[in-house]
């Protein structure tokens, strides 16, 4: 983990000097790097073999403030890079997952987001991967399984699952009745304790 974090310090070090010693340095000159997107993209082209560049590039795309299809579209390519270059790791599987369903493919991304959960059902972000997860098969008409994983995402406590849940199963009482009393509604259950630190707020919102 040290080595891992070593490697991006020393990764933004080096694209942060490469721009300093391509010119003069001056307040203009180092304006561009406060850019996540900039400095990202930077990094890419410096260490194109390195995931992290990639998947941080991706990140700053969809944190663009209001990206553009164009922008989704690119992150998307750099999502992909990263998991070609690590195709074991499941926090990649989900960025992917995540971009899929920013781009409203969503029978693309439900595999994606299933595999990394499946993989490592309690980490810090399962909460929010069950929740946009429960989204994607929400767009899909499969409110059974959405309804599973708005639960889950509940129990792991992603609070503002409920307020999706609530929105999904009203659609639904309104439109098939008889569908929504089969579906029932949710069971409170004991929260679980997932593994890390306290979890981090991830700016995503299917479209």
């Amino acid at each position: 983990r040290k080595a891992k974090v070593s490697l991006v310090l020393l990764s933004l070090t080096a694209v942060v000097a490469s721009g300093c010693f391509a010119s003069k340095v001056t307040p203009e000159t180092l304006l561009p790097w406060r850019n996540p997107m900039l400095l990202w993209a930077k990094n890419a082209e410096i260490f194109p073999e390195t995931e992290n560049a990639h998947v941080n590039l991706s990140a700053a795309y969809v944190n663009s403030g209001n990206p553009t299809k164009e922008d989704l579209a690119k992150g998307l390519y750099h999502s992909k890079k990263a998991l070609d270059m690590r195709p074991d790791s499941a926090k990649y599987k989900a960025n992917l997952g995540i971009m899929y369903a920013r781009l409203a493919e969503y029978d693309l991304g439900i595999p994606f987001l299933e595999k990394s959960l499946k993989e490592h059902p309690l980490t810090r972000w399962s909460p929010l991967m069950h929740k946009i997860l429960a989204q994607c098969l929400d767009r899909k008409d499969r409110f059974e399984e959405a309804k599973k994983h708005y639960d889950t995402a509940i129990r792991l406590g992603e609070k503002s699952a409920q307020a999706e849940l609530q929105n999904m199963m009203g659609r639904i009482t309104k439109s098939n009745p008889e569908r929504a009393k089969n579906m029932g509604t949710s069971q409170s259950r004991p929260k679980v304790k997932v593994v890390g630190a306290n979890k981090q707020n991830i700016r995503v919102n299917v479209g």
